[in-house]
């Protein structure tokens, strides 16, 4: 929800723009069964490969920006993404030719990378930093078991402070060059919402001499690029204000979560929250 937020808010400040109906759709097949908690990867795939046919199904969309760290890994292994590669918008994928543009000089520099178990697992972020010229000893990966799933009930809660805390702990552990430059990716869509507490807990342990890096942000910018071109090729009047957000899901979202998350993004765009707030229950989406 961040980057659809953060979308959504990017396109109402723009003096021309296209029109724009903006879907987030929910890809859990049922509450509190994320793709982590899934048996093995071909599960995940065959899951997520049935979520993408039923949004070409129901609504046809120009482009599908796949704004989760953990579909965006195995999108590439669905068989949907044969066939419709041209309109997926991958969030680890772009992130990664932005952080290579930024990163021309990394001596004395170490990365931490947080994310998911999948994410960790799938090694693109990995990759991506030794592309960069990141040698393996400067490459700290941290599987954040739970993190997601505690932001989304609370961000504000002790379970999700300490989650943190634990996390941070645990990549300085294993910082064998303390006193190097550390980048540090939020490799997760939810814990850029959290930013703080690693700042925080990262400072108390005193390492402060860190650039955080939010895919989240990478892909808002390369929507913007994309919806610009989408609206030259197709040549559609720009109406000042006709733009959609609708959030749809086949899985009942915690009123928890919805109170969470939605507080977390109408600070970015009220429009956002209001449709979260608004989520329309479809159990036969996919």
């Amino acid at each position: 929800m961040d980057v659809a937020a953060r979308f959504f808010a990017a396109l109402r400040s723009m003096e021309a723009r296209p029109n724009v109906d903006l879907l987030f759709v929910n890809a859990l097949p049922e509450a509190q069964k994320g793709y982590n908690k899934m048996s093995d990867k071909a599960e995940k795939i065959r899951v997520f490969n049935q979520v993408l046919h039923s949004i070409q199904k129901h609504f046809a969309p120009h482009i599908i920006a796949i704004a989760c760290n953990t579909l965006s890994v195995i999108v590439s292994e669905t068989d949907f993404y044969k066939q419709y590669a041209q309109r997926i918008m991958n969030i680890v994928e772009i992130f990664a030719a932005d952080f290579l543009n930024k990163m021309k000089n990394i001596k004395n520099t170490s990365a931490i990378i947080f994310a998911t178990e999948t994410t960790i697992k799938n090694a693109n972020y990995q990759n991506l930093l030794f592309r960069a010229g990141f040698q393996n000893d400067h490459v700290i990966p941290i599987s954040c078991y739970k993190l997601a799933s505690e932001i989304e009930l609370d961000s504000q809660s002790r379970n999700t402070s300490m989650l943190v805390k634990k996390y941070v702990a645990q990549a300085v552990a294993q910082a064998i060059y303390p006193n190097n430059k550390f980048v540090v990716i939020l490799g997760c869509t939810h814990y850029g919402y959290v930013r703080h507490l690693f700042a925080r807990y990262f400072s108390e342990i005193g390492l402060n001499n860190i650039e955080f890096f939010n895919p989240n942000r990478s892909l808002v910018e390369a929507l913007l690029k994309k919806i610009a071109a989408v609206q030259q090729e197709h040549a559609a009047p720009l109406q000042r204000d006709h733009h959609t957000f609708r959030v749809i899901s086949k899985a009942q979202i915690l009123p928890s979560e919805v109170k969470s998350i939605a507080t977390l993004i109408e600070p970015i765009s009220a429009e956002a929250a209001a449709a979260l707030r608004q989520y329309e229950f479809k159990k036969d989406l996919f």
